[in-house]
């Protein structure tokens, strides 16, 4: 196939710079593997000040390649002749890659690439005064403490204690959590109801989840009531609940949607979704819906660089919000 030279000029272009952002989101990940970050707290801070930066440009970047790649056969034919013969993206950095990723997945040749769906749920939360407003928790059977965002505890006039306790998280990071408060959360949809004690954080975690979900590829069933609507739309996290409410808070029903598709798990604050995601039902932030033709693509031998660049941002996730384990 005769190559379009003015698209695949552009697209060369835009792959090199994806590559020096790359590499510098790998420069990053490796400055997290330090042995002595504990003690270059100000650094790892305007660190993680300027990555969000990057991540930006990286994601404008790759949804240009990729509406270059919808629209024009001949960008098609040049990203499998990279993927084919090699990339001009920089790879000098690349045998350092942390492997680590709690959000996406690579499989081998042919296999379907995955991403993992964390469980949220809409509760209601009272105020000092037992006023209740709608907020939004994460159910982390991995955090041994329960978080509450420092401007909701305010917003609610939620009586805080002075605290000095150290949460440590990824890459054995501590942050100090100086106050502590208690409150109760309910079910929207029955009378379950529990006081809880939180840490104050100003951040839980990033948006969850990390992209937009199409959820008419999950297959939920009509009849189900989820405990979270909103699901499958990026939004911030008010509250998270921990290992030690986590358990108490299933039931014995669950549905499991199909291979490499999400679970359904009914819990006293309704049904919650989690688990794999397949690449094809996952929604770019600034484009509607990723194309089949884009997504086959994908899927048949999914780009390296953008992997890493999911693995080094869904490490980040906990990190920035200082969620302990």
């Amino acid at each position: 196939m005769a190559l379009n030279e003015s698209v695949i000029t552009e697209l060369r272009s835009l792959v090199h710079k994806r590559g020096l952002l790359k590499a510098s989101l790998t420069r990053f990940e490796n400055f997290l593997t330090r042995p002595d970050l504990g003690q270059r707290i100000l650094e790892l801070q305007t660190r993680l000040a300027a990555i969000e930066t990057i991540f930006s440009e990286f994601d404008d970047i790759q949804s240009r390649i990729e509406l270059i790649s919808e629209t024009d056969d001949a960008a098609i034919a040049y990203e499998d002749e990279a993927q084919t013969h090699g990339s001009t993206e920089h790879d000098d950095d690349e045998n350092q890659q942390v492997s680590v990723s709690t959000h996406s997945s690579s499989q081998g040749k042919g296999e379907i690439l995955l991403s993992t769906l964390l469980s949220t749920a809409l509760i209601n939360l009272e105020d000092k005064f037992g006023k209740s407003q709608t907020c939004r928790v994460l159910l982390d059977s991995g955090s041994q403490s329960n978080f509450i965002r420092a401007n909701l505890c305010n917003e609610l006039q939620l009586n805080k204690e002075s605290i000095s306790i150290p949460v440590t998280g990824i890459s054995q990071i501590a942050t100090n959590i100086s106050h502590k408060t208690n409150a109760i959360i309910q079910s929207r949809f029955n009378g379950f109801k529990i006081e809880l004690p939180f840490l104050v954080l100003d951040e839980i975690t990033e948006k969850l989840p990390i992209s937009k979900i199409n959820p008419e590829r999950l297959q939920i069933p009509n009849n189900i009531i989820l405990a979270d609507p909103t699901f499958h739309t990026p939004g911030q996290i008010d509250l998270l609940i921990g290992a030690g409410t986590f358990f108490e808070l299933l039931t014995i029903v669950q549905i499991k949607l199909g291979d490499n598709l999400p679970v359904l798990q009914k819990t006293k604050l309704g049904w919650v979704v989690s688990g794999n995601v397949p690449f094809e039902a996952m929604r770019n932030t600034n484009r509607s819906l990723v194309s089949k033709r884009q997504a086959t693509i994908c899927n048949r031998k999914p780009n390296r660089k953008i992997l890493a660049v999911r693995k080094c941002r869904s490490r980040l996730a906990p990190l920035q919000g200082g969620i302990g384990v």
